[in-house]
């Protein structure tokens, strides 16, 4: 494909290099040649100094031949102005904007935008919203960080973090699974869960990936991923919360632009908790007050164990630490666990502190770069083959595809795709397999992958 990205932010140069490595015709774009400084030279990344929006750019540049479009741009305006020209010069490109402002990030502005375009954009980003249906996701499927929805009968994939619970009843991920599998086979759930259709697929561990678990030892901070159908039994931390099988209590620390989405969705869960926010700023806590319904604000810090314990932090089933800091968010976490709150969520985006967190009483960390990196690739075009996420601070990614009638793969043994993958499980009817060098693939085969990011364009070829 021919792409150009729009924008050497941190997230533009790293969707750059993403599409660079799988051998894509990209171009990176910014106003400010400092920016595109290193670039070029080390990855054989072209770019280009200049404005989407100005004529001169657009006379040097071949944008009626681009396929993709990507603006990502720190400036939402630039971003949306852009997006329509582009629409107009090449109407069959997919062009995708990124919005900071969570004004632009309302459908009726997206409406209006795709009203007066002369085609309408693809796709919006929103970083605060992506962030947002994570949290409320977790909220819905307690004990679950990530839930990938398969699209097939009772498929998905999901992860879970082991904590010092895990640690204390299972010396290693044998004793662990045999111990799991069992009770979930034999509970009642809307998804059936059992031996033979919940599948372990991989622990990730810090920034390595171990395929073969069952003889390894666990430790705190592992996120073990499974295919298969989603968990009726629940971490022992969450038994208190789920007496009624379900959230009735959580706090937003940070009542920004995240917190605010993430009270907004509350009302897409069945039955929504019980919400309070604790927000340190008294004009931001006053204007809370009077636009979110049903949401109780206080004003006060997150790190005050007054305010705290006036929040009844002790009796909340889950906090999500969502502050524009990330030492602030993990103290408040921490804070309160220590006050006896059953599961603490931080918004965590710098590397050097996520693996810090990763051994002391954190429950789920929220990587906001690997969100929305993974949203971005979520909603490119790529028809038979979908990034279910990236692993920030890896070179590897989690791919999901579904075999066609007409596919490479089709009736062929999955040996092209073993060679190319990590680890590679198939769902077929319900069943996720282990995949071998004899294994046929079949019409219909569901395969979820986890492969080094270089090869997801030989992958794509055989979907």
């Amino acid at each position: 494909m021919r792409i150009l990205v729009y924008g050497a932010t941190q997230v533009g140069k790293d969707i750059t290099r993403y599409f660079s490595q799988n051998h894509h015709d990209v171009i990176l774009l910014d106003e400010e040649e400092k920016a595109l400084e290193g670039l070029d030279a080390a990855q054989d990344i072209k770019t280009h100094v200049g404005n989407p929006c100005h004529p001169a750019t657009l006379d040097a540049l071949p944008f009626e031949d681009i396929d993709v479009f990507c603006a990502v741009s720190s400036h939402d305006e630039g971003n949306i102005l852009s997006a329509q020209l582009i629409k107009h010069s090449c109407k069959s490109a997919y062009v995708l904007i990124y919005l900071r402002n969570p004004a632009y990030n309302t459908p009726k502005f997206q409406d209006m935008l795709n009203a007066v375009a002369t085609k309408k954009i693809d796709a919006f980003i929103s970083p605060e919203s992506v962030i947002a249906d994570f949290v409320v996701q977790q909220l819905a499927h307690p004990g679950v960080t990530r839930l990938y929805d398969l699209k097939g009968p009772g498929v998905w994939c999901w992860s879970m973090m082991m904590d010092k619970d895990h640690v204390h009843h299972h010396e290693t991920y044998e004793q662990f699974l045999d111990d799991f599998l069992r009770k979930n086979e034999s509970t009642e759930n809307q998804v059936p869960v059992g031996a033979h259709s919940l599948k372990p697929f991989f622990v990730k561990r810090e920034g390595s990936f171990l395929t073969d678990i069952r003889e390894e030892a666990i430790r705190v901070g592992d996120e073990i991923f499974f295919v298969g159908g989603l968990p009726p039994q629940v971490p022992k931390r969450w038994v208190g919360a789920l007496q009624e099988g379900h959230v009735q209590k959580t706090a937003i620390l940070g009542g920004g632009k995240i917190g605010r989405r993430i009270a907004e969705r509350l009302d897409r869960i069945t039955p929504p908790p019980a919400a309070v926010i604790i927000e340190a700023n008294e004009t931001r806590a006053d204007y809370l007050s009077h636009v979110l319904d049903d949401i109780l604000i206080m004003h006060g810090s997150a790190l005050d164990v007054g305010i705290l314990k006036e929040a009844k932090i002790g009796k909340v089933d889950a906090i999500f630490a969502v502050m524009d800091d990330d030492e602030n968010n993990i103290f408040a976490s921490l804070l309160g666990k220590s006050l006896g709150a059953k599961h603490a969520t931080a918004l965590v985006g710098n590397p050097q502190y996520q693996k810090f967190v990763q051994n002391i009483e954190m429950d789920c960390l929220i990587d906001p770069h690997e969100l929305t990196l993974t949203a971005i690739l979520q909603a490119l075009p790529t028809p038979h083959l979908e990034t279910l996420t990236i692993f920030n601070t890896t070179p590897f990614l989690l791919c999901h595809g579904v075999i066609q009638e007409n596919a490479s793969l089709c009736h062929d043994e999955y040996k092209a795709l073993l060679d190319l993958s990590h680890h590679a499980i198939v769902v077929r009817n319900g069943m996720p397999i282990d995949l071998d060098h004899n294994t046929l693939a079949a019409p219909g085969d569901h395969v979820i992958v986890l492969m080094h990011n270089a090869h997801q364009s030989d992958f794509e070829e055989l979907f």
